[in-house]
């Protein structure tokens, strides 16, 4: 009997070779007695989005794939989404996950597993200087950092422009009380955006008491999530991505490591999330086969084998049904994501390229001076020639 084949397309992480196994072994298993073979491919996050496009444009795209919260709009608009008229799971986190999957009120992807933006201490750091606390605000984080950069590197982050600098950082704008504006309705300020100027301030204070050298700037992200994790280099770290040797439920009960809510500001305190859906291309011939292939995938087994190896999160409540979970679980239901907008995967490079410049400006001197809102009012220009355009996603 021939056998129907059907193409999958998921994200390949830094411990690609055991969530890769694990994956192909789940799934090939599922289907060892049945008439369907899968064809894999592993591509990394920044390659993706090009592949994707390219498949479709040659007709030729998987019947599942994944891709990141913020481009679900993107792909719905350009009708790469296939509708999901199936009910899978409804315990859902939190309610932006399930509003992100769905366009012109159609259901068009399925949460997979969350990044989370986390703020994590060193203990044993933080009881060398009698610093016993659970909620930093702006200013006691701010004083907590100065305390101990006088003889330890506090808080370790770069300027590097990648995503990741928006990610971690995102988190202080929201809690000074700035937001997004809603791109919909034309000309937008946001680098000039008073509040948006006086969280970079703050954000280069911290650089500032830290006392990190220079060229920490210049710095590898991950290489500095290392120097946290492995060689007790700094005392504060923010992250979305956990290396693989820690366990993230068990991360707060860790004698070494401890995991504080994001400082409080103005307007309360809050995690980014984003997330990984799965998605049926609307190409797809196949898809009651990509149903019961995605309810394995979401499935709490597959789930929690998955999150140990890879440090993500389940979109789903079940997995935290455990007391020891409940700090995790919180801090996603605090948490928000960025708009939904079919521009998105243009904003987003601007927004962290610009914010990026504007950390180098500040390198020197925390003060927003005359150069400082030249570059702010840059990028704000060039974020509206984009909204004028409209379509800068390609």
């Amino acid at each position: 009997m021939s056998k129907t084949k059907i193409k999958i397309w998921l994200v390949s992480e830094s411990v690609l070779w055991k969530s890769q196994v694990y994956v192909v072994d789940y799934v090939e298993n599922f289907f060892a007695k049945e008439a369907v073979t899968v064809e894999w491919r592993f591509i990394p996050w920044v390659n993706l989005w090009g592949e994707l496009v390219s498949a479709f444009k040659s007709k030729n795209p998987p019947d599942i794939f994944e891709i990141g919260s913020s481009w679900i709009r993107t792909f719905a608009e350009l009708n790469f989404l296939s509708p999901i008229n199936y009910d899978f799971r409804r315990d859902i986190i939190a309610d932006w996950i399930n509003e992100i999957s769905i366009v012109r009120n159609e259901k068009v992807a399925i949460p997979w597993y969350l990044d989370l933006s986390l703020l994590i201490g060193r203990r044993d750091i933080l009881n060398q200087y009698g610093i016993n606390i659970d909620n930093f605000t702006f200013d006691t984080f701010l004083s907590t950092c100065e305390i101990i950069g006088k003889n330890f590197l506090p808080l370790g982050f770069s300027f590097v422009s990648i995503p990741s600098l928006l990610h971690n950082f995102i988190s202080f704008f929201w809690a000074n009380g700035w937001d997004f504006p809603d791109f919909s309705k034309g000309k937008v300020n946001i680098f000039t955006d008073k509040r948006f100027i006086d969280t970079l301030l703050y954000i280069s204070k911290l650089w500032h008491v830290s006392k990190m050298p220079k060229t920490i700037a210049l710095t590898d992200y991950f290489l500095i999530q290392e120097a946290f994790f492995r060689e007790n280099g700094f005392a504060f770290f923010i992250t979305h991505w956990l290396p693989n040797f820690i366990n993230i439920f068990e991360l707060d009960k860790d004698e070494k490591f401890k995991i504080f809510e994001f400082p409080y500001g103005k307007a309360g305190n809050f995690q980014w999330s984003g997330g990984s859906y799965l998605a049926i291309s609307s190409m797809s011939k196949k898809k009651e086969i990509c149903y019961e292939v995605i309810k394995y995938f979401i499935s709490d087994d597959f789930l929690t084998q998955k999150l140990k190896r890879e440090g993500k999160f389940s979109p789903y409540l079940s997995i935290y049904e455990k007391k020891e979970n409940e700090k995790i679980k919180t801090l996603i239901q605090n948490s928000k994501s960025y708009p939904s907008n079919p521009l998105w995967f243009s904003i987003e490079k601007m927004l962290y390229k610009g914010l990026s410049e504007i950390l180098w400006c500040l390198l020197d001197f925390p003060e927003i001076n005359e150069e400082v809102l030249k570059i702010a009012s840059k990028w704000d220009r060039k974020l509206n020639k984009l909204i004028d355009i409209k379509w800068g996603i390609l």
